[in-house]
């Protein structure tokens, strides 16, 4: 999306696992650009919803204070797509989540 749209996209070092460490270069990187009112922070996907990814993203969460976090699921896992989602939503506490047509 933000390739087509035209927007700037931060990529991490490759190599980079450190979730915490990503979002502080990522924020150096934005203080840098202008005009961007926007951002989105993609989490990489994932095929199975477990207690490593929900600690990462409590941790991202914490430390990024962002006014809302959305879950993205593909529509091939519905209908378990939709209870998996809310059910992580409800785990991570994040806002919501969105069943795309990949």
């Amino acid at each position: 999306m933000p390739g087509r749209s035209g927007a700037p996209i931060f990529k991490p070092k490759a190599g980079e696992t450190d979730v915490l460490e990503v979002a502080r270069e990522s924020k150096e990187w934005l203080d840098q650009q202008s005009g961007v009112s926007v951002e989105i922070y993609d989490t990489a996907g994932r095929q199975e919803i477990d207690e490593p990814l929900v600690a990462e993203l409590k941790r991202l969460r914490d430390h990024l204070k962002p006014q809302e976090v959305l879950l993205g699921l593909r529509r091939r896992h519905r209908p378990a797509g939709s209870e998996r989602g809310g059910t992580f939503s409800r785990r991570a506490r994040t806002d919501g989540h969105h069943l795309d047509q990949a």
